[in-house]
């Protein structure tokens, strides 16, 4: 371990100490992008035909940016709070303040209970693996790829439940389950979207909520993205809705297979897409401690096995704190 890196621990450590997050043996991987380099071994053996012998040259960097990079939501404009120490509450302004024209003695009416929150708790998510202690002395490059691996893993888990989370069982309450948002319904039992459809999804953030402001854009999935290009903004006309990359109806959109495709509505079946609008800004994702623990693992049973198992955890915890500033077509046929 470079002197720099073992100042990055210690100083992880440091912050680590009186949080519910406590710091284990294993390295802490502060929020920062640190350097690049190449590497091979793309397994957890060295064997010839195993993925770990398949040695190919190819640029990876620092596992906490890596993580972050791959938070689409992040790129959209949610906002995401690092080395938290507790349960978090973000306070917003509830509607309901209006001004009034009166008489000259008319008694004025006023607003009670001005002042809503979003509080945000930690849950812990967590990714591992059983490594050979052989491909471990033979690739050099092999533990921090693997490493990556971990943090990729958990950073589609985290993405996954963002999106969709059911709230229940430790796991974050995504976007399309959150109580509030507006909703946009295709059918009985779902519909193809339309381009009506997606103005009616533009004008319920920035019509009737009046969030024409920040950061607005839309999230779905490729296959939803697919239909969109393939379908006409008008019945007999031949311009598709989606006609820009990551461009829909002027906003920026983002894209990725974390927006679910399983979705169900009446008799549908579980074939239904999501297709997301929304003021990304008010998207809080919060994580807790200095950063991601990965630490390895042994046992009698996998020391005899030759292998370690390496543990990467992280705690995290998303909410919108502006519910209303989000509409959902949680029912369009895409297929």
């Amino acid at each position: 371990m470079t002197q720099y890196q073992q100042a990055a621990q210690e100083e992880c450590r440091r912050q680590a100490v009186g949080s519910k997050i406590n710091p284990q043996n294993g390295i802490w991987l502060p929020w920062y992008e640190g350097e690049s380099r190449a590497m091979s071994a793309t397994g957890t053996t060295t064997a010839t035909l195993d993925q770990g012998g398949q040695a190919i040259g190819t640029e990876v960097h620092e596992i906490g940016a890596c993580f972050r990079d791959a938070l689409v939501l992040e790129g959209l404009g949610a906002r995401v709070f690092g080395g938290l120490t507790a349960n978090v509450n973000f306070p917003r302004s509830k509607p309901g303040l209006a001004a009034s024209w009166l008489s000259e003695n008319a008694a004025a009416t006023g607003a009670s209970e001005m002042f809503q929150s979003l509080q945000l708790s930690p849950h812990r998510v967590t990714a591992y693996l059983d490594v050979s202690l052989e491909l471990l002395a033979e690739q050099e490059a092999a533990e921090k790829y693997l490493r990556e691996e971990l943090i990729r893993a958990l950073a589609v888990e985290i993405q996954r439940q963002v999106i969709g989370g059911s709230g229940a069982q430790n796991v974050p309450l995504g976007i399309i389950n959150v109580a509030g948002i507006v909703t946009e319904v295709g059918g009985v039992s779902g519909a193809a979207p339309t381009f009506q459809n997606l103005c009616n999804l533009e004008y319920q953030v920035t019509g009737v909520n009046k969030a024409d402001r920040g950061n607005l854009g839309w999230l779905t999935s490729p296959l939803a993205r697919k239909k969109l290009r393939t379908t006409p903004i008008f019945a007999n006309g031949s311009v598709p809705i989606w006609r820009k990359p990551y461009q829909l109806l002027g906003y920026p959109a983002a894209v990725t297979p974390s927006v679910p495709d399983t979705l169900t509505k009446g008799a549908s079946g579980n074939v239904c897409s999501a297709i997301i609008f929304g003021e990304w800004s008010e998207l809080f994702m919060g994580f807790w401690g200095p950063g991601i623990e990965v630490d390895a693992v042994s046992s009698v049973a996998a020391a005899q096995a030759g292998q370690v198992t390496m543990i990467a955890a992280a705690h995290f915890d998303s909410g919108m704190r502006l519910a209303e500033g989000f509409a959902a077509m949680t029912d369009a046929l895409c297929a």
